[in-house]
């Protein structure tokens, strides 16, 4: 029995696998992919993987400090697809396994996993969270954002085990191993860095407290915050802040456009939440907070980071609906964790009959909406095959002001199509005017704007373009 669950379970998790690479394969390279296929400061390709360290070492002084992440897109972009769908599908995968390792308090392992976690995370994963197609198949943006929540929560997972343990002692390999991810993790991203940080802090503030703080979880606590200060202190900070505020940065003006996007992410995540204060309700009028303390403890210190990763972005200068996407990936291991609390105790989290239903409808919508969205890619797909044509075929020709024509779908949660626009003044042009070398480059005409955000769009939407 045991090893026919191992098989269901393997086979769901090959499935998504297979899915997520096909799905990255498929989809194009946009705007800031190709930015970054160009060494820092020129227009040059980068044709080495030496070219890529020189490109970054310039780019920690012109444009940001998130090195780490870039490193990954720019060396993932050199060796190109397949190589990089294939690369996105197992840090997916690393993600799905991190989110339940953290959820159980468990070392990391193959065996034993259980089916219905792994649905439960991944049909969360792929209903809440926001910008789906662009956090996980825009190589760019996966990097800023499924690469380092991969790296952060991995690097997090040694706290998470402590939570259950009673003080564990560590020799000097991991003492240096720990301080060394730290500076890794620590400078990746900004929002998902500093919700590291203020767990950490947490952690290790209550284990000194109790005579319980060993030299690896404060080093590791060291070396995150060094790789934090060395992320958001970097000289491109400044310039890019610049060039995105030419008459300068007004904090007030962007402080309530910053509280609506993050209102418009919570509501995003009502599912996620509402599990949330339901487990949480439930276990509390039990008091089965005394009866697992570590077990609660741990899940709600997972809440906070993925609370914390949201609400640091109010302060952001910019705050773009994919950063919300850390809330998703660590709010889900810590209602897991709950959950499991009840499922040990004997207790649902909801009727039989009201689980048994809304599974099926998450199975349902998530099949539907993953054909729809393999099918979205697939077009996408032979658009970018003609629209690769027609560029060549202008620059063969010589010609300056290329002229393209549009996808036949439009973006929505799961596709991600930041395309060039008819203003060849738009951000996405100039950088494909950059990359190409010529005068300008402009798509014969725009699609009419959705008045839905993209998030309350599922499903692809295949025609004829705009004329």
């Amino acid at each position: 029995m045991r090893s026919s669950n191992a098989f269901y379970s393997y086979s769901y998790l090959l499935l998504w696998f297979i899915f997520i690479g096909v799905c990255a394969f498929l989809a194009p390279y946009f705007a800031n992919d190709y930015r970054y296929m160009l060494v820092e400061g020129t227009n040059d390709v980068v044709a080495s993987v030496s070219e890529i360290f020189i490109s970054q070492y310039r780019h920690y002084f012109d444009w940001g400090g998130r090195t780490i992440a870039h490193l990954f897109a720019q060396f993932l972009l050199f060796i190109g697809k397949p190589y990089n769908a294939i690369f996105t599908a197992l840090c997916y995968l690393a993600l799905v396994l991190g989110i339940y390792y953290h959820a159980y308090g468990i070392k990391p392992t193959l065996k034993n996993l259980k089916l219905f976690p792994l649905f439960f995370i991944t049909a969360f994963l792929w209903i809440c969270m926001r910008n789906f197609g662009e956090v996980v198949f825009n190589i760019v943006s996966s990097c800023n954002y499924l690469v380092t929540v991969v790296i952060i929560m991995y690097f997090l997972l040694p706290y998470r085990l402590s939570f259950c343990r009673d003080k564990i002692d560590s020799g000097t390999l991991a003492v240096i191993g720990m301080f060394t991810l730290g500076i890794i993790a620590g400078w990746s991203n900004e929002n998902n860095s500093a919700a590291a940080c203020a767990g950490t802090f947490l952690f290790c503030a209550y284990n000194y407290y109790h005579k319980k703080l060993t030299s690896w979880q404060l080093w590791g606590f060291i070396g995150l915050c060094v790789g934090f200060f060395i992320l958001i202190l970097a000289p491109g900070n400044e310039a890019r802040l610049d060039s995105m505020e030419a008459k300068g940065f007004d904090y007030t003006s962007h402080l309530f456009v910053s509280l609506e996007i993050f209102f418009v992410s919570l509501a995003t995540q009502i599912l996620l939440i509402a599990a949330f204060i339901l487990a949480l309700y439930k276990i509390r009028s039990l008091y089965l907070q005394y009866a697992y303390p570590y077990q609660y403890y741990a899940s709600l210190w997972l809440i906070l980071i993925a609370f914390v990763s949201l609400a640091v972005m109010i302060v952001s200068p910019n705050f773009p609906a994919r950063s919300a996407a850390p809330f998703t990936m660590f709010a889900i291991p810590g209602v897991l964790g709950l959950m499991d609390i009840l499922y040990v105790r004997g207790e649902a989290l909801l009727s039989v009959r009201l689980q048994k239903g809304i599974i099926v409808l998450a199975s349902l919508f998530v099949f539907a909406s993953g054909v729809s969205t393999a099918v979205g890619y697939t077009q996408a797909y032979s658009d970018n095959k003609i629209r690769q044509y027609e560029i060549k075929s202008q620059l063969d020709a010589k010609q300056d002001e290329i002229i393209v024509s549009p996808f036949s779908l439009k973006a929505n949660k799961y596709i991600y199509l930041a395309d060039v626009q008819h203003n060849e003044k738009y951000w996405t042009n100039l950088i494909l005017k950059r990359y190409y070398k010529v005068d300008s480059i402009v798509r014969t005409c725009d699609f009419e704007k959705s008045p839905f955000i993209n998030d309350l769009l599922f499903f692809a939407k295949i025609g004829k373009p705009c004329s």
